[in-house]
């Protein structure tokens, strides 16, 4: 059985998705899809999927980054695709087949079946909790078995490890996987994050229980910065404070930021909050779901959303 080689192009837009329909006399059709086709010769993903967008979608795209790689195997054959995140070159465009999907709504659609294989990555939490150091021990307790539920009736499962060490994490996900190989709960896994250069020291193994990998300010605007977001493997967020910082972000392609201080916070007394509506003219810049950040609680999410905002992150109102 020959493979077929499928370039898909992942396009954000304030948060959306561009998707269209799917026919269903095509192969798996009926659905709906990441456009996309078959890699000619003489051409690699990334040429693919962005001829295929202004082939089907009649829209004008640029490649980023090769966002993951698979191969699924169907009764009738066999297809290797790879996921090509990609951003728009105009801010209009598209034709009747383009739909722009909401992230929430995203993960609820029926697609190929091939494509479950990479969907639990959508799966956001609206609520981000940030864990430092000062936690750990709330965390990590000397029996990991509480952890899990503790972290759980948090209703959060989206966990930034924060300030971390590398030590720290692997010993907490050497006792997680093994509570969970226990317990039989791989589909309720913990989301984690942990900071993009740490990531990088993990084992594969360890790599693949982590949600996201994230990129602090100073890493975001590193020099080596592209090189070490094409050697992640899962999602990548970024802190982001500024215009610059989203641009940033917008071309490097990542998954989600975290737009702060909102507010004045305890932690940062030197930084003052920009306020909701400067909060919300920045959401606008960004490709990418965002996250509000600074001051805020888990009550806030409403009025996060409001102004453009995915959802909430914060330390005090989270553990």
């Amino acid at each position: 059985m020959n493979d077929h080689h499928i370039a898909l192009a992942l396009i954000f837009k304030h948060g959306q998705i561009a998707v269209a329909w799917r026919n269903s006399h095509d192969h798996q059709g009926g659905c709906y899809e990441l456009p996309g086709g078959k890699i000619e010769l003489e051409e690699n993903a990334a040429q693919a999927a962005v001829r295929e967008v202004q082939e089907e979608l009649e829209l004008a795209v640029q490649a980023l980054r090769v966002w993951t790689t698979l191969r699924f195997t169907y009764p009738d054959r066999t297809l290797s695709i790879t996921v090509v995140r990609c951003s728009l070159k105009h801010p209009s465009g598209g034709n009747a087949r383009l739909i722009w999907m909401p992230l929430s709504d995203f993960t609820s659609l029926d697609f190929p079946k091939a494509n479950a294989t990479f969907m639990p990555r959508f799966r956001w939490s609206r609520h981000l909790t940030i864990v430092p150091i000062s936690k750990a021990n709330q965390i990590v307790p000397k029996h990991v078995e509480s952890s899990v539920s503790t972290l759980r009736a948090t209703e959060s499962s989206l966990y930034y490890l924060r300030q971390w060490s590398l030590e720290q994490i692997k010993t907490y996900l050497n006792n997680y996987q093994h509570v969970l190989a226990q317990q039989g709960d791989h589909a309720q896994c913990l989301k984690l994050i942990v900071r993009a250069d740490l990531y990088l020291r993990l084992s594969p193994s360890e790599q693949a229980c982590i949600f996201a990998a994230h990129l602090t300010h100073n890493l975001l605007h590193h020099d080596q910065v592209r090189e070490c977001v094409n050697d992640i493997c899962c999602n990548i967020t970024a802190a982001c404070h500024s215009s610059e910082d989203i641009a940033q972000a917008n071309r490097l392609g990542l998954d989600a930021i975290w737009i702060s201080p909102v507010h004045s916070t305890p932690t940062h007394q030197s930084a003052s909050g920009i306020g909701w509506d400067a909060f919300a003219r920045l959401t606008q810049q960004a490709d990418m779901p965002v996250y509000a950040l600074g001051g805020v609680k888990r009550s806030d999410l409403t009025i996060a959303q409001h102004h453009g905002a995915y959802g909430v992150a914060g330390i005090r109102d989270f553990i």
